[in-house]
């Protein structure tokens, strides 16, 4: 009978670990970190293709850090190589 005891405990311990582990993969792979876009019409009239955006960040520095971002690679363009197509 012990023989039967421990493997039932070995079975039942198995199964917890493998319930626990499902779970933190379902919570895991619940975040998307992309959104899909609709096909949509321009108001020129281009049609732009349904496509997948990533999330934005919602940190309070991220629109600060983007227009520094812009401002730095618009001041500095000498810096960069031009590739073959804008020569």
């Amino acid at each position: 009978m012990s023989q039967n005891k421990s493997s039932s405990d070995s079975t039942f311990l198995y199964l917890i670990v493998l319930g626990v582990v499902m779970l933190f993969f379902y919570l895991l792979g619940g975040k998307s970190n992309a959104t899909y876009v609709k096909p949509y019409v321009t108001k020129t009239g281009k049609v732009v293709k349904g496509h997948v955006r990533k999330k934005v960040s919602t940190s309070p520095k991220a629109i600060e850090r983007q227009n520094y971002s812009k401002g730095y690679y618009s001041r500095n363009k000498f810096r960069y190589k031009k590739t073959k197509e804008e020569e």
